[in-house]
């Protein structure tokens, strides 16, 4: 019969805490890293949302823009008709020749 002395039941139980120990800190870093994951995904969220509102605002500003010079153009058209014309015969006549090089 062998019998176990006091320094095997110590390293033994030594061993015991020591895998209970490892398994404990895997699941900790596992907690650590979906925690960090879910502050980096909110993070991001709230990235995204400010970028999309800003080309929101960028993108009615631009639109209101284009609204105002469609407008301004159709009434110099209106005021000036001839010279419109003459205006757009010159840039047709301009870009005609510039894309048959």
């Amino acid at each position: 019969m062998t019998s176990k002395t006091s320094g095997d039941v110590d390293l033994t139980t030594l061993a015991d805490d020591v895998a209970v120990l490892k398994r404990d800190i895997v699941a900790l870093m596992e907690h650590i890293k979906s925690g960090g994951a879910g502050v980096a995904k909110d993070t991001a969220r709230e990235g995204i949302e400010r970028i999309s509102d800003e080309a929101r605002k960028l993108y009615r500003n631009v639109a209101a823009d284009g609204d105002r010079a469609i407008k301004a153009i159709g009434h110099q058209v209106e005021e000036q008709p001839l010279m419109s014309l003459a205006i757009a015969f010159g840039i047709g006549l301009i870009t005609g020749r510039l894309l048959s090089r």
